[in-house]
């Protein structure tokens, strides 16, 4: 049965407990938190050293597991199996996700690239040790356009060698265990002993395969979609489980370094808790996160030096400016993306301007403080904005920092500056999609004029 994370766990303390729980999704810290809510709530911690068997994805057994499931528990109470990243789930559907995640992660997160490439080989029935010592260089193309429907077999020349060598770098080595599904449906559907609990959880499901169907049927699915990034749900989510591991370790965020934390990391769920958790070693004795703390601990990306580029032009810095908008174009940062980001920058400057040029915020002043624009102001625009519907073009649809520092930056400037300045952004994008000229110099013209 499908069902809400707040409904399983209304469930067990109604003392409704499923024999099996399937919690899966691309959010891979709401996973997580999932798994570890219904544990707490099935299992108190005393009891967990005898009552509580882990294992992962890359190491599970069907056989151990059914054989765990059938076993009465050393104490009395409930007895939780757990398996993590299952990999019961993958069918031959899931080779190019597989592959996705064997490229995203090469580079930053080589363990996580490594398990998505023994998952890989389990369903395409192909051996670790075959493939080394250029043995993948075997694989027909043929064979593989029936194993990865679209792919361009030559596209597995950029990356199959790559993770082959950081396997056995490593000495990670492709395990033989019991795949056969039979067994655990036959398990579900049978008499398990009382209070005897399995928990999987998947990043992803074969929704067609029969062991899905049987755990539909006779147990708990708890699925998290993967929020649009940088919509109002992610950064929902972004901040709530911010709030919890803040909550835990005694330490607070200024509401700018919560902004800018949110803003480097893309409001991606699991890079904020990671770069989180760097924040609070980094803060030691400290109470308080503050933007010092982000500059000092998180590495700036291209976005964050076109956000400089913009942050300049407000300040009408030409020099720091024109610094910030060579050092992108020396990064390799198309030229259409910082013009879209600085379009982006003036059109929400212009709806500040318009907001308070309308009236209904007349209580806003630029030197309040953030806290009182959150309790006095932002519920009133938030509300006016919703009527609105939603978009991410929308001032009122940004996280409400963002609302509060482009109220603040807009009174700096004249209704008729903003739109002399958006004048000259048309422009400039007519000038680089119809004439062979210098983007650079094309740029460099744009951003001295924008902060005279």
């Amino acid at each position: 049965m499908k069902m809400t994370l707040k409904e399983a766990l209304n469930g067990i303390e109604g003392g409704t407990v499923s024999h099996c729980y399937l919690i899966y999704g691309n959010e891979e810290y709401l996973v997580r938190d999932a798994l570890d809510q219904i544990v707490d709530h099935l299992l108190p911690r005393d009891d967990r050293d005898f009552n509580l068997f882990v294992m992962d994805g890359e190491n599970e057994d069907i056989d151990a597991i059914c054989e765990s499931l059938m076993t009465p528990p050393l104490l009395a109470g409930n007895k939780v199996i757990v398996v993590r990243g299952t990999r019961l789930f993958h069918s031959r559907a899931s080779a190019g996700s597989l592959i996705k995640d064997i490229t995203d992660n090469l580079e930053g997160d080589g363990r996580k690239a490594a398990g998505a490439f023994m998952a890989f080989l389990d369903i395409a029935g192909w051996s670790f040790d075959d493939l080394t010592e250029d043995g993948w260089k075997g694989i027909s193309d043929d064979e593989w356009r029936r194993l990865v429907k679209g792919d361009t077999p030559s596209s597995r020349e950029e990356w199959l060698p790559r993770i082959i060598s950081f396997c056995l770098q490593q000495g990670i080595t492709q395990r033989v265990t019991g795949k056969d599904t039979g067994r655990l449906e036959e398990t579900l559907t049978g008499s398990i002993p009382a209070g005897n609990i399995l928990i999987l959880t998947a990043d992803r499901v074969d929704r067609q395969k029969r062991i899905f169907k049987v755990i539909s049927k006779q147990g708990s699915v708890i699925t998290f979609p993967a929020a649009k990034p940088r919509s109002g749900t992610q950064r929902d989510l972004v901040m709530e489980g911010i709030g919890k591991v803040l909550a835990k370790s005694g330490k607070r965020l200024s509401p700018d370094a919560m902004q800018e934390l949110g803003r480097r990391t893309g409001y991606h769920l699991r890079t904020s808790q990671k770069e989180l958790e760097k924040l609070i070693t980094y803060a030691g004795d400290t109470d308080t996160i503050d933007r010092r703390d982000i500059d000092a601990v998180i590495t700036k990306s291209s976005e964050d030096s076109i956000f400089d580029l913009t942050e300049a032009i407000v300040d009408g810095n030409t020099e720091q400016a024109l610094t910030t908008l060579r050092d992108l174009l020396n990064q390799g940062v198309h030229y259409m993306v910082i013009l879209s980001m600085l379009i982006r920058e003036i059109r929400f400057l212009l709806q500040g301007k318009l907001l308070l040029k309308e009236g209904g915020l007349d209580a806003f002043r630029p030197t309040m403080h953030y806290r009182d624009f959150q309790t006095m102001i932002y519920p009133g625009l938030k509300e006016g904005g919703a009527k609105m519907g939603k978009g991410s073009d929308r001032l009122t649809g940004q996280h409400p920092y963002v609302v509060y520092n482009n109220l603040r930056n807009s009174k700096r400037y004249s209704y008729a500056g903003l739109l002399a300045s958006m004048d000259r952004l048309a422009a400039c994008d007519l000038t680089l999609k119809t004439k062979g000229v210098n983007p650079k110099i094309v740029l460099e013209h744009l951003v001295i004029d924008m902060c005279r």
